[in-house]
């Protein structure tokens, strides 16, 4: 079916397909008739008198193929120009697909050319236009996948790195040293092009990193913070002091008598920094919140310490969680046990927005780690691209990592959008992004 424009209104079927088309149609209905002076216009540039509306249509597709040179100027403030080699039209300060904005122009002119034939163009110019990221390969090693954020933030350098056609390869190490090591090794004889450890601290897979280095493979952590990171080519991760302080303050805060069993660990990092704010934070309550109960607990079976917790004080109602990966199996003790205690823990994965949901959980820091992974990708892409170093700042600059206290079984975020951005900048840089 044809689609005309009359005096600024569409007469058919004017649905499309293409973004860019539907776009341009819009802006040019709402100038018919500079929309028709330029036709005119550029079938004079090329030499075409009289104007035929189909013979101009196949000039400006056989223009673009042909990598000319147009400057058009119309009396009322039309300038159409595409430089050589470029696959856009600048139209005012707008840039539009080159081939759509001739098939939107002649439907505004009233010349009926098929959405079909519209489409086609727009769709034969989105095909050339872009160009292939240059060829990759990423490594993913993982400390401990059971953790839920971790996990998440692996899928977002996974989606971000297929986003750009690159394949990936993923181990978790399940908090094995030897596994995490070998996994390094493999990645260094696979020649990949960037590995992503994510939440290992750089002291316990050292000779790793020295090794994908000095194979000239960058290394970047995400996920954890809090150890050392000089060894790491960049490290793109959390404050863990400072997400466990906002929930810490937010808990002692909103409970008139805090009486807590913390479920910490010393064998990470990140465990022994959040198990501090906890504490610093119930300092500060001059006595109102207390710690009755501490343990190192199980990661993934904290079932027994939450027992032995309320075994030797009944009184516990509030179970502070350093780690994710604890949460659900924490809950299931807490329900068979038919305690009302509540937890406080990290991050907003569906498994804990449904226990935020049924009560079991009162409140989660949160941050949008998985960010760091997106990040790490892009600056892969800039170092193969343009040969420039990783920016440690790169997070930060990309909006960085706000700590907040979720209250309600809302995300704040989600891969989908962490992602849109980078491959929105990409498409902008040129390259085909799937």
């Amino acid at each position: 079916m044809h689609s005309q424009l009359d005096h600024g209104r569409i007469r058919g079927d004017t649905r499309v397909d293409s973004p860019s088309i539907s776009v341009v149609i819009r802006t040019t209905m709402r100038a018919a008739s500079t929309a028709r002076r330029w036709c005119h216009l550029f079938a004079r540039t090329i030499g075409q008198t009289p104007f035929h509306p189909r013979k101009t249509f196949r000039a400006w597709l056989d223009f673009y193929q042909t990598d000319g040179v147009l400057s058009v100027n119309a009396s009322r403030g039309v300038n159409a120009t595409r430089k050589r080699g470029e696959n856009e039209v600048n139209i005012g300060t707008k840039r539009y697909s080159a081939a759509a904005v001739l098939s939107a122009a002649l439907l505004a002119a009233g010349v009926g050319v098929p959405i079909a034939t519209a489409t086609n163009a727009a769709a034969s110019t989105a095909n050339t236009a872009c160009h292939a990221a240059p060829s990759a390969s990423v490594g993913i090693v993982d400390q401990l996948a059971s953790a839920p954020i971790d996990l998440l933030t692996d899928q977002a350098v996974e989606q971000a790195a297929t986003k750009l056609g690159w394949s990936y390869h993923f181990v978790d190490s399940n908090y094995n040293v030897t596994t995490a090591l070998q996994a390094i090794n493999s990645y260094i004889s696979d020649k990949v092009k960037l590995i992503v450890v994510t939440s290992w601290g750089q002291d316990q897979i050292r000779a790793g990193i020295v090794a994908a280095k000095k194979a000239g493979i960058p290394v970047v952590e995400v996920g954890a913070g809090g150890g050392n990171t000089n060894l790491y080519t960049a490290a793109y991760n959390e404050n863990e002091t400072q997400i466990a302080s906002v929930l810490a303050r937010y808990m002692v805060t909103h409970i008139k008598s805090a009486h807590i069993a913390l479920l910490g660990t010393n064998a990470i990092v990140a465990g022994t920094l959040r198990d501090n704010a906890l504490k610093a934070a119930v300092a500060g309550t001059h006595g109102k919140a207390t710690i009755d109960y501490s343990v190192n607990a199980n990661l993934t079976d904290p079932g027994p310490e939450v027992q032995a917790a309320l075994a030797a004080h009944p009184d516990i109602n509030t179970f502070f969680l350093v780690f994710d990966d604890m949460v659900v199996p924490a809950a299931a003790e807490l329900r068979t046990l038919h305690s009302n205690a509540k937890i406080y823990s990290f991050y907003t994965e569906a498994t804990n927005l449904q226990l935020l949901k049924s009560g079991q959980i009162a409140a989660l820091g949160t941050a949008n780690l998985p960010l760091g992974g997106v990040v790490a990708v892009d600056q892969e892409l800039n170092h193969l691209a343009k040969g420039t170093a990783f920016n440690p700042n790169a997070e930060a600059l990309a909006g960085g990592l706000k700590y907040q206290v979720v209250t309600k079984p809302v995300a704040p975020f989600s891969l989908a959008h962490t992602i849109a951005p980078f491959a929105s900048k990409w498409k902008s840089e040129g390259y085909c992004v799937k």
